[in-house]
């Protein structure tokens, strides 16, 4: 029986090791191997065998030892491993251990000092540990909350209600009794005395306490500094009427005079007048009363400056005054009749950010920052008629994926989401998609026309557009791709920014659209004996023999892969065929497999074709290698036996595998 013990904490600065004293169970001469697989995929991370891994000591005293520069690229999360007897070719698991592999400030559970005891008895293993610490708990507060006055007589009381760390202690306290009453008293003003500058003040009971009579000592005050000499300004002067009485008033202090004065208007004089006549830019005419500009006379120079890189021209609605435009404002005014850049977004990109499990989208200019009036980003939507409709954006501008949405992504695996932007009868709305699944990629088009779902926690479809609010048939533009090249390590927790973000440019790649491709051809003259067991198992990448290869580094981690084999060789047996099985780099097990027709007598062509997809689910360099294994005596490639055939061109093994965009 197997028993899967309390955690293990691994730091990712140091190297995987922990420690088992086995009780009960002598492990001495046995064949161990220790399998690590990684919990969330159950993908087998690696297998450890002695010496260099393995050690025991005595008959039970098993250590597990992996280095941690092998361990670099593990994803964190939890780990198990099984702790296996291959004795004598069988397959027994004898318990298994759990690891968590993560940076050391997060590593906040687990046995102490990695190591434990396994006493073995009645085919069941008892494992004990010691926990390691867990964080200290915040400190308790205790405040006073209500205090009650209770009657004379009843019991003081005291309560404490809430709970840890933030408490109230709540009072009751009883009156005391009510005392005699006492006599009433007097007081009497005696003598009031004026002492010497600088003596203290002094008051003196000549009464009794009940009929007090106070004489007082008040002492004189010392001489004053001689004052500051007085100042007058003049304040505001204003003109009034003609004929009205002049005025002054002192609005300061009479330290400080402040004089503000209203002086009245001369009456007016007997009016004069301009000549008529050509005053330079200006004509005169009608005795004076008609001042007219000359055409052609106002330059350049007598109007307003403006910045550079400015046009003149009016963006308000209707006839008014000429303004100043930015470049971008003339843009966004006549973009309805030029083509689209090519980018369907100008001075604007696509930023990303997340806090509290979410991830928000918004578009910034070029600068950084949030678009606006002076600064617009332009977006190029296709109209119903075929032309093209620009939208200036000049407001702030985002979408945020809430927590739990995973956007049809899964756990721990690379995806691309695409962000683009909605016309909304002039609104411009971002939204964002993903297109892939684990078997089918759904292809997005640049520009169309589309309708989209409100974003919320439970947007988890592929190949469906979300928005802050839901529109119906409205034209789309794609922005851009944002790439999750190891993917999240909880689909719908947003903790990762994406390794990189592409805005659509001329050769952007889109969802269903080749990426690239490449080929893998063998027209050598072999003889080959390997064999691939033709049973119920997967075809190894030790069993057979490799034929070619083909590959290519993806664009994206979330990248599918389309491929094609063809195969045609001679066999020696009657009988005889070979197993075709295709490995992606050098993971064990084929990921498609073939069989080719049976040789009905010795030199007979064996032939086989099919064609696969795959997830290759890392970003990187992705080799596929086409292996071909017989099931008794041999086969060849170029030829039969040692004689090839036309001339070095015949074509054994084929590969063509085309990377799809996701």
């Amino acid at each position: 029986m197997t028993k899967t013990i309390a955690i293990f904490q691994i730091s990712t600065e140091e190297d995987l090791r922990f420690q088992l004293d086995f009780v009960g169970l002598d492990l001495t001469g046995r064949a161990l191997r220790v399998n690590v697989r990684e919990r969330g995929s159950n993908a087998l991370k690696v297998s450890l065998v002695g010496p260099a891994n393995l050690t025991l000591v005595g008959a039970g005293n098993l250590t597990v030892f992996y280095a941690k520069a092998s361990m670099s690229a593990w994803s964190r999360g939890e780990y198990e491993a099984d702790i296996v007897d291959e004795t004598g070719g069988s397959f027994t698991r004898i318990m298994a251990v759990r690891f968590v592999y993560d940076d050391p400030g997060k590593l906040v559970y687990g046995v102490k000092g990695n190591q434990a005891t396994v006493t073995w008895g009645d085919n069941q293993a008892v494992v004990t540990a010691i926990g390691g610490v867990g964080p200290p708990g915040p400190a308790n507060t205790l405040e006073i909350g209500d205090v009650d006055t209770l009657e004379t007589g009843e019991e003081a009381t005291a309560s404490i209600t809430g709970s840890a760390p933030n408490q109230l202690l709540n009072l009751g306290l009883p009156k005391g009794n009510t005392g005699a009453t006492g006599a009433a008293g007097t007081v009497t003003i005696g003598d009031v005395t004026t002492g010497a500058p600088g003596s203290s003040a002094d008051v003196e009971n000549v009464g009794t306490p009940e009929d007090a009579v106070l004489n007082i000592t008040i002492p004189r005050g010392d001489v004053g500094a001689t004052g500051t000499a007085g100042t007058i300004a003049v304040g505001e002067v204003t003109t009034s009427l003609p004929g009205s009485d002049a005025e002054v008033t002192n609005v300061g202090t009479a330290g400080a005079a402040i004089f503000d004065f209203v002086l009245p208007r001369g009456d007016q004089g007997p009016p004069g007048s301009v000549v008529d006549g050509d005053k330079g830019d200006i004509a005169v005419s009608g005795g004076g009363t008609v001042w007219a500009v000359e055409a052609r006379a106002v330059s350049f120079g007598k109007v307003q400056a403006i910045a550079s890189g400015r046009m003149l021209g009016r963006l308000t609605a209707g006839s008014g005054d000429i303004e100043e435009l930015s470049g971008l404002q003339v843009l966004a005014n006549v973009g309805s009749v030029l083509q689209p850049a090519t980018s369907a977004l100008v001075n604007g990109k696509i930023v990303e950010s997340h806090v509290s499990n979410a991830v928000t989208i918004a578009l910034k200019t070029l600068a950084g920052t949030d678009p606006s009036a002076a600064d617009p980003a332009l977006v190029c939507f296709t109209a119903a008629d075929g032309s093209y409709v620009i939208r200036a954006v000049t407001a702030a501008l985002s979408l945020t994926i809430p927590s739990t949405a995973t956007m049809a992504a899964v756990n721990a695996l690379p995806f691309n989401l695409y962000a683009g932007a909605f016309d909304d009868a002039g609104t411009v709305r971002l939204g964002a998609t993903q297109q892939a699944l684990l078997t089918a990629v759904t292809p997005l088009a640049a520009r169309g026309v589309a309708s989209s779902t409100a974003v919320g926690t439970g947007s988890d479809n592929a190949a469906t557009w979300y928005t802050d609010s839901a529109v119906t048939s409205k034209a789309f533009t794609v922005l851009a791709r944002l790439e999750w090249n190891s993917g999240l390590a909880a689909a719908g927790t947003w903790v990762t920014s994406p390794d990189g973000i592409e805005l659509m440019h001329p050769g952007f790649r889109l969802p269903g659209q080749i990426v690239d491709r490449a080929r893998g051809v063998l027209t050598a003259n072999t003889t080959q004996t390997a064999t691939t067991p033709i049973d119920n198992t997967i075809p190894a990448i030790g069993e057979g023999v490799e034929l070619t290869t083909a590959g290519f580094p993806l664009k994206t981690g979330a990248s599918r892969v389309k491929g094609s084999i063809s195969v045609g060789l001679t066999h020696n047996t009657v009988n005889g065929a070979a197993a075709l099985h295709v490995h992606h780099n050098s993971t064990t097990d084929a990921i498609a497999v073939a069989l080719t027709n049976i040789a009905k007598a010795a030199g007979d062509f064996i032939n086989g074709a099919f064609s696969f997809r795959h997830t290759p689910g890392v970003s990187g360099t992705s080799t596929y290698r086409l292996r071909a294994g017989a099931n008794a005596g041999a086969f060849y490639t170029g030829g039969y036996a040692a004689t090839p055939y036309f001339n070095g061109t015949f074509q054994s093994a084929v590969i063509d595998i085309e990377e799809i965009m996701a």
